[in-house]
């Protein structure tokens, strides 16, 4: 393939891009450097409040955003959320189903002999069935635009046991198999990856580390810090761009050297 430049590769002017947990962290970082790549970017998450924040942040910072708020569980609202998307931006081109954790309004991690049935149940529900529910809303508005691309966000939690995070780590090996399946029976037009962060710098997951949990985090991180959502975003860039355009069912480890061995 003839190539006119890096823009060409990694660029995404003319594509519209849904990032569901679009409003902090991870998914916030992802959807700002799918905006400067050129994407017209829809942030989401259940928060009103949260998906305008987000939206007005990445419009002034010169993202082409809108916020239309969901909850990705829920298959009505995600129904008008491609609805909605497809009404004022004509289409979609790129899904990044970002919206997961470790521990919610509804669930909470810990060490197995502490957690609940719902709270392993609750934990699939947000992370694998929410990947799920919107990959199937919108891969058929992406055929009908020639094709798209999948970028599901995984963790290292599923390749290394750690204590506290067996719920977590589950859902996540889940999302992994549940990304090459998808990949194969919908391809060829439409790619389907995902990305594994290691250990990353944000709010939500600093709230839970303590000295101990910061110490031990960085020793087996070879880079020696933490990551940032931008780190992470670089590699949802290239799996969402001509770039990867031969790369489906695969997931791509960010974590700064760490192994989970």
């Amino acid at each position: 393939m003839a190539d006119d430049g890096l823009g060409t590769l990694f660029g995404l002017a003319g594509k519209v891009a849904i990032v569901t947990g679009g409003t902090e962290g991870i998914g916030r970082g992802i959807a700002e450097v799918l905006g400067l790549a050129g994407a017209k970017v829809v942030v989401t998450s259940r928060r009103e409040e949260a998906v305008s924040e987000a939206a007005k942040s990445l419009v002034d910072s010169g993202v082409d955003a809108i916020g239309v708020a969901a909850d990705v569980r829920d298959e009505s609202s995600v129904a008008d959320l491609v609805s909605e998307v497809r009404e004022r931006l004509g289409g979609i081109d790129v899904l990044v189903n970002s919206a997961g954790g470790s521990f919610g309004d509804s669930f909470e991690r810990g060490p197995v002999l502490d957690l609940k049935p719902e709270d392993l149940v609750e934990s699939y529900r947000l992370n694998v069935v929410g990947t799920f529910i919107v990959t199937k809303a919108v891969a058929p508005s992406m055929r009908q635009r020639g094709g798209g691309a999948v970028v599901n966000i995984s963790s290292m939690a599923a390749y290394s046991a750690a204590r506290g995070m067996a719920a977590y780590g589950a859902t996540k090996a889940a999302v992994n198999s549940l990304t090459r399946s998808m990949a194969r029976e919908l391809a060829p037009d439409i790619r389907v990856n995902a990305v594994a962060p290691g250990h990353i710098d944000t709010p939500r997951t600093n709230a839970r580390r303590d000295e101990a949990k910061r110490a031990r985090q960085l020793a087996e991180t070879p880079m020696g810090r933490y990551g940032t959502p931008v780190d992470v975003a670089g590699a949802v860039l290239y799996l969402a761009s001509a770039a990867s355009s031969w790369v489906t069912a695969e997931v791509i480890v960010v974590s700064g050297g760490m192994t989970g061995e």
